[in-house]
């Protein structure tokens, strides 16, 4: 019975027997009662009468002592009530109230009959609570996933749960046949007669590892054992032996897994010293090399010298070579012009000689720095950055690529956003990957009608700014574009393939990205992000 119809068949009984009013029981928080009103009863929650007669008990509900009678206001109508309680022996707070209309109730019998009522309400709640948490505990075991059985004091089976069955592969066998030592494998029962079941006889309990049988497999289960007494709860004497067994199979699977590998490490190991001691040498070469290595890594790790780390000495050269034919065949150039202003006898030709010969030194120069620069980007791979204005480093670089443009028609239009005005760069490394795409969008076009060439600088996400050159030459080839900024990767005849490889590795330096993509109408884009902020961020 739950609770509530436990309080109601008792309640019920002691309104007729007491002749009572009403009749209410507290149990904690719950508060349930049977009341008389006008002849009729009910019964039910009360929250009406709860407040009442707490407030008239205050202090010694529920039974801790007190009055044993005590006049309340009748919480069912006009005039008083007389009341008297006791204790129910349920938890801390558990109480049976009764009132009744008559001044000299209780006496000795009503006294009498609300004690017995408070007892059988406690053993009736005793009761409810004891098969509930049996009804717990029976549903715990035959949910467990482990094998667990009881069997009487003689070692035969009263009861095993279903994962116990599955586990020993029983079905609808009856256990009561079987005996504790029916489930222990063949290859264990002369351990289990001789020293595991007497040591269980003398110690009351015994835990362990141990091998069970499978009833329709020819198959020992590894499980983890522990076998003890269930005692009487009145007698305190054992009544029953129980099993709680732990399947192994997977631990040990585990285990020689486990074995197997470190056999597997230990040979190798032996074989290694073996190596290592004939070739001991040899060894310390490559310990001294793969030192120097890892060095170089550690010097290196930043994906910012990704190329230079591909690089040989015979690519470095070849870098070199390609980064220094331009400000080498400007001087060149200049230097020719300068010789033939000085061969000619026209008054303005010295100015024209001094004009060349500056930016002969100016190239010269330039070349000097790009040869210290690009050697320390490789040998060092940390770039010396700085705060620059776009405004003037576009200008600068803009001066040295367009060299020769004027004769091949190309409309130069230059566009700087106000957003866009300085960048942290390397300024001669920077300047360098402008004048290569700028060259490059140059030479594309050189066959072409539409000669336009377009350099922007604009504002991009995450505190950047975006450089962009777009031509309108003929564009990239599908084959080229997909592995364009990789070393050796050219479509020029004379190319090294060199140049964009550099340019990317400069960008990635300098925390940006370089990117490509056709340009609509026709021709090739090539932009490139930096960041922006302060000196030394």
């Amino acid at each position: 019975m739950l609770p509530a119809e436990i309080v109601e068949s008792i309640s019920s009984a002691l309104v007729s027997m007491l002749d009572a009013e009403l009749v209410f029981v507290t149990i904690g928080a719950a508060a349930l009662g049977t009341a008389l009103q006008h002849g009729q009863a009910r019964f039910g929650p009360a929250p009406g009468i709860l407040p009442g007669i707490r407030k008239a008990f205050a202090g010694w509900l529920p039974g801790n002592g007190g009055p044993t009678q005590t006049p309340i206001s009748n919480p069912l109508g006009g005039g008083q009530l007389y009341a008297a309680s006791a204790r129910v022996s349920f938890g801390g707070d558990a109480a049976i109230v009764v009132g009744s209309l008559e001044p000299a109730f209780p006496n000795y019998r009503q006294r009498l009959l609300l004690d017995l009522a408070a007892d059988e309400i406690a053993i009736g709640l005793h009761h409810w609570s004891t098969e509930g948490g049996q009804h717990q505990f029976a549903s715990l075991v035959e949910r467990s996933s482990d094998f667990i059985g009881i069997a009487d004091l003689k070692g035969r089976g009263s009861y095993l749960n279903p994962a116990g069955r599955k586990l020993v592969g029983l079905g609808s066998e009856e256990i009561s046949e079987l005996n504790i030592a029916d489930f222990v494998a063949e290859s264990d029962r002369t351990r289990l007669e001789h020293e595991l079941w007497p040591f269980f006889l003398r110690q009351g309990r015994w835990s362990g590892e141990l091998k069970l049988r499978h009833f329709r497999e020819r198959a020992d289960i590894p499980v983890l054992v522990d076998w003890f007494y269930i005692d009487d709860p009145r007698t305190h004497r054992p009544m029953n032996i129980a099993t709680v067994s732990i399947d192994l199979r997977l631990m040990k699977a585990a285990e020689a897994d486990l074995l197997s590998l470190n056999d597997t490490l230990e040979t190798r190991v032996a074989e290694r010293t073996t190596a290592l001691a004939e070739a001991n040498e040899k060894l310390r070469l490559e310990i001294i090399e793969r030192e120097k290595a890892n060095k170089r890594l550690e010097e290196t790790r930043s994906e910012l010298f990704h190329a230079a780390r591909l690089s040989a000495a015979g690519q470095t050269a070849a870098a070199l070579a390609h980064e220094l034919s331009q400000p080498l065949s400007a001087t060149t150039n200049s230097l020719n012009a300068t010789a033939r202003f000085l061969a000619s006898s026209r008054p303005e030709s010295m100015d024209l000689a001094r004009e060349a010969v500056t930016v002969a030194s100016q190239q010269a120069a330039r070349a000097n720095q790009i040869i210290k620069r690009l050697r320390n980007f490789v040998a060092h791979g940390k770039a010396s950055r700085r705060l620059e204005s776009l405004h003037s480093m576009l200008d600068e670089a803009l001066r040295f690529a367009l060299i020769g443009a004027d004769s091949l028609g190309i409309k130069v239009t230059v566009d700087f956003h106000q957003e866009a005005s300085v960048a942290f760069v390397d300024r001669i490394q920077i300047e360098q990957v402008i004048v290569n795409l700028v060259r490059n969008a140059i030479e594309a076009m050189a066959d072409g009608d539409g000669r336009e060439l377009t350099i922007q600088a604009a504002p991009a996400p995450n505190e950047m700014v975006e450089i962009i050159v777009s031509d309108r030459g003929p564009g990239l080839p599908t084959d080229v574009s997909d592995h364009l900024f990789e070393p050796f990767t050219t479509t020029k005849r004379e190319g090294m393939g060199l140049g964009l490889s550099i340019c990317q590795t400069i960008v990635h330096a300098h925390g940006g990205t370089i990117r490509t993509a056709p340009n609509p109408g026709g021709g090739t884009i090539f932009a490139f992000t930096l960041e922006t902020g302060q000196e030394g961020r």
